[in-house]
């Protein structure tokens, strides 16, 4: 594996449902590092209502402390001895349970995307949630020029789709 001793584990955590919106700088420790892990130093994580409903306890009572945050995109600093598709300074991004809201992630590296140079961390990061659940179904289901979607709601994610189908 290669390392990357400066890197720092700290997040912001709630510690109680019931004060959700306290958070507080925690230092961390990651799972242990695997084969198949890669840690990503975080530039950017995106918002989404999948965050609120994880702090305020509203799909369970989460494992506390807990650090929010699933669309992640940073830079490789380690890469496990078995890990093929990502190398140490690649930018990625990582769509997992939560974690967003701190300096890094470890992640296994089927959670974690190439993502292309063309596209900006700032714009990309929130696409790693919302962007995957309508794009997904849209190309599973052969949308694309010529075809017709159905949008039920043009909030966030029929927003999105709006702007996709006119892309695929």
């Amino acid at each position: 594996m290669s390392t990357e001793t400066d890197l720092k584990w700290k997040g912001y955590a709630i510690h109680d449902t019931k004060n959700w919106d306290k958070f507080e700088v925690i230092d961390f420790k990651p799972k242990t590092a695997g084969d198949y892990d890669i840690d990503i130093k975080i530039e950017f994580c995106g918002v989404c209502g999948t965050d609120v409903h994880t702090i305020t306890g509203g799909w369970g009572q989460p494992i506390l402390p807990l650090i929010p945050g699933h669309e992640i995109v940073g830079k490789v600093v380690k890469v496990g001895s078995k890990v093929t598709a990502f190398n140490v300074g690649d930018r990625a991004g990582g769509d997992i349970a939560h974690g967003g809201y701190s300096t890094a992630v470890r992640a296994h590296e089927r959670f974690v995307f190439p993502l292309p140079p063309e596209l900006s961390s700032e714009v990309v990061a929130p696409m790693l949630c919302g962007g995957i659940t309508v794009y997904s179904p849209l190309v599973r289901n052969g949308a694309g020029p010529g075809k017709r979607v159905g949008i039920v709601g043009i909030g966030g994610l029929g927003w999105v789709i709006y702007r996709v189908q006119g892309i695929i």
